[in-house]
């Protein structure tokens, strides 16, 4: 009973219950109904019980405060509890005399202690549930307080937000935009309105009547507002003349002085996109309206003062296939050009070659989009790539329907009854720049048309600038633009169609020439094709860009089939008997693969191996032809030789007619030394007749002759020792020694 009476009551209570469950306690309660104790100590018994409950009384009725009957209460209890363990002591009553006799009273006694104990209990509890309530009461009290300040904080706020200053409101209704102070002055009300009106309230607070009746108030500031400022605008766009910066020099006039003056309401145009977008929307069109014709009029005489500049160049340079494409060139070059819109000194012109003019008019132009572009990123708020579109939460959409303005981020949808913007305005800074710089990819184009009439090469230049010029602007970054990476990637379109016209005209030059095969040594097509090689890679930069590795690639691509199909041809309409089938494809090919060699070019390793290929297999059918010609008889009877021993025993070849003792015997009579020189001597009169007289492939051709003569008549000696058990008349090493003193003695020849 003494546990429950702990483990429900709070720490002063335990103090209580420790007090009433203490020794001295018990041992007056078991006096007080035992019949052994004294008349004196019944009677102090007495007098201590009805003193303990007189005080509770009095603390239960009198005690408010929690805490200071808490206090009291502690001291109390510690002081009886001291005073009662002293009486124990002094009465020499010990614990275990109080145990023994309470197994001797009679069972009313303990029922009586119970009784008297749960009394004491209840009181207790009572007195628990009164100090909780009171605290309870307390920690009402200050929730309360700690709302009634955090309510005043709020109102407070609210009330700042929510009220404009009298300065405030006559900006707003009457602003000065002429005098520096003014316009300042309508900046601030500006800015100020703006968080009136956008900023978020705490939940609930924007559905309070005030709230909305103040906003209201404040949308119509808004309204009336936002029509002057947009007013103000349109004004500035008429007057401000960013022509009045031209500078009739050689490069582009700049608008410094034009962004400048422009920029002092570069705060109101924001203000204007994040409040009101329908009245924002119609300042762009404005503003290519009075800005377009501006550019137009600088960029025409700019361009026709580079093309004074460019100076005269032989139209020659691209002959490599064609003998007809200087005719064409010159045709194309004598047009007149364009008279220039503004009167240009020749003299006062820097002269430069066609692919420089392109580089210098490429960089003015870029320097001027870019000028322009950062403007625009910084007036009208626009991003470069432009922001996807957010969507309204429901506050804004209810701000926008007339319950208030919220603000909008850039790129932000349309609210509802907002004008319908013109086709490509999903991206307004691209849009801009279209309207004001578009006449200025006809003007590159043109000079890149220019730059093919002079020299196809110097489009392997201009590519090469332009890529140069995407990669600076692809980053993103302060100078990404992806207006500059479009024009200049249409620019690279015609450059790159027309350098494959120029690869496809040499192809069709290749294809229609038809020379004969007779004689012919090294044809012209094949001995441009090193310098059409060497030429282009002079333009393959180490930056290793893609888009001009891959033209050179696919035209050496175009010329190497044509040229391979060229030739093919030609050998297809020769007759079959015709020995110069064979002698062309040798020569040229010889010609060809020595070139590439020497160039080394990687990406040619693949023509080098079949042009190798198709020489080494012209020049074994060239040297079998030599061979025939000259020892004849001698290469038949071995060959037929080797035929019957397929079929029978070496021993039994000297008893077939054909090749008896009597004609072997005949045979080699026939080609003695004196006579295989002779034959020598004639195959080396045929290479000098058949391939052209400087060429290093006679050479070539002889030790081949001499590498494949002396093969086969190792071979023809083996066969004699094994068949007739004779030798050859004439040895291996001497007819090494013939084949180098008929070429010492023909060395007109070599």
């Amino acid at each position: 009973m003494a546990d429950r009476m702990v483990d429900n009551s709070p720490t002063a209570f335990r103090m209580l219950e420790r007090t009433s469950t203490s020794p001295l306690l018990q041992s007056t309660l078991l006096s007080k109904n035992s019949g052994s104790t004294t008349p004196d100590q019944r009677d102090d018994n007495v007098d201590d019980e009805d003193e303990l409950e007189s005080l509770l009384q009095d603390y239960i009725s009198s005690e408010t405060d929690v805490d200071l009957l808490m206090e009291k209460l502690g001291r109390q209890l510690s002081t009886f509890e001291t005073e009662m363990v002293v009486g124990i002591l002094d009465s020499a009553v010990g614990v275990n005399e109080v145990v023994g006799q309470l197994t001797d009273r009679e069972e009313n006694h303990l029922t009586g202690v119970t009784a008297w104990i749960d009394y004491y209990n209840n009181q207790l509890q009572e007195m628990k549930k009164y100090i909780e309530h009171i605290e309870s009461k307390n920690n009402k009290m200050n929730v309360v307080s700690n709302n009634q300040k955090e309510l005043m904080k709020s109102l407070e706020y609210l009330l700042n937000l929510l009220t404009l200053d009298e300065a405030t409101i006559r900006s707003l209704n009457n602003p000065d935009f002429n005098s520096p102070d003014g316009l300042t002055a309508a900046i601030k009300a500006a800015t100020n309105l703006r968080k009136a009106l956008t900023t978020k309230l705490k939940s609930g607070m924007e559905h309070m009547v005030a709230v909305k009746d103040q906003r209201k108030v404040f949308e119509t500031y808004k309204v009336a507002f936002s029509r002057k400022v947009a007013m103000l605008i349109e004004r500035e766009f008429k007057l401000s003349d960013a022509s009045k910066d031209n500078n009739y020099d050689e490069d582009l006039p700049e608008h410094n002085v034009y962004f400048d003056s422009l920029g002092r309401y570069k705060p109101l145009v924001h203000w204007l996109k994040q409040l009101d977008i329908e009245k924002f929307h119609p300042l762009i069109p404005l503003y290519i309206k009075a800005y377009r014709s501006t550019y137009k009029h600088e960029i025409k005489p700019f361009f026709s003062s580079i093309q004074h500049s460019i100076q005269r160049e032989s139209k020659d340079q691209n002959d490599f296939f064609s003998s007809h494409v200087k005719k064409a060139v010159e045709a194309a070059t004598a047009t007149p050009t364009k008279a220039p819109a503004t009167p240009v000194s020749a003299k006062s012109l820097k002269k430069r070659t066609v692919d420089k003019a392109f580089r210098f008019g490429l960089s003015c132009v870029e320097n001027a989009i870019m000028k322009e572009q950062l403007f625009l990123m910084d007036f009208f708020l626009f991003t470069d790539p432009p922001t996807e579109p957010k969507k309204q939460s429901q506050h804004q959409r209810q701000m926008s329907t007339g319950g208030g303005s919220s603000k909008q981020q850039p790129g932000a949808l349309q609210s509802p009854g907002a004008p319908i913007l013109p086709e490509g305005m999903d991206n307004p800074l691209n849009y801009i720049l279209t309207e004001m710089f578009e006449c200025a990819i006809p003007e590159l184009k043109e000079l890149v048309e220019k730059a093919d009439q002079i020299n196809p090469f110097y489009l392997l230049t201009m590519l090469i600038d332009t890529e140069q010029f995407i990669s600076s602007h692809s980053v993103l970054g302060s100078s990404y633009s992806s207006f500059i990476v479009k024009i200049l990637s249409d620019v690279q379109k015609t450059m790159k169609s027309l350098f494959n016209k120029f690869i496809d005209l040499q192809v069709d030059s290749i294809k229609s020439t038809q020379p004969a095969l007779k004689r012919c040594g090294v044809l012209p097509h094949f001995k441009h094709f090193p310098i059409f090689v060497t030429s282009l890679e002079k333009y393959r930069t180490s930056a290793d860009i893609e888009s001009i590795n891959s033209l050179i690639n696919s035209s050496y691509f175009k010329v190497v089939v044509a040229l391979n199909g060229w030739i093919d041809g030609l050998v297809e309409k020769q007759p079959s008997t015709d020995k110069y089938r064979f002698i062309a494809m040798v020569e040229n090919y010889y010609y060809l693969t020595t070139k590439m060699e020497e160039i080394g070019v990687p990406c040619l390793k693949t023509y080098h191996e079949t042009s190798q290929q198709r020489y080494k297999d012209n020049l074994k059918t060239y040297t079998n032809y030599l061979i025939d010609l000259r020892f004849k008889s001698l290469y038949e009877y071995f060959q037929k030789m080797d035929e019957l021993l397929q079929t029978l025993p070496a021993t039994d070849i000297q008893f077939q007619q054909s090749h008896s003792k009597q004609m072997f015997k005949k045979m080699v009579e026939k080609y003695k030394t004196e006579n295989i020189e002779k034959g020598l001597i004639k195959a080396l009169h045929d290479i000098y007749k058949h391939i052209t007289k400087e060429s290093k492939l006679i050479l070539v051709i002889w030790e081949h002759l001499e590498e494949v003569f002396i093969e086969q008549y190792e071979h023809f000696q083996d066969l004699s020792q094994r068949c007739y058990q004779a030798a050859m008349p004439v040895s291996s090493d001497q007819i090494k020694g013939l084949f180098g003193s008929v070429l010492k003695k023909n060395p007109s020849k070599h």
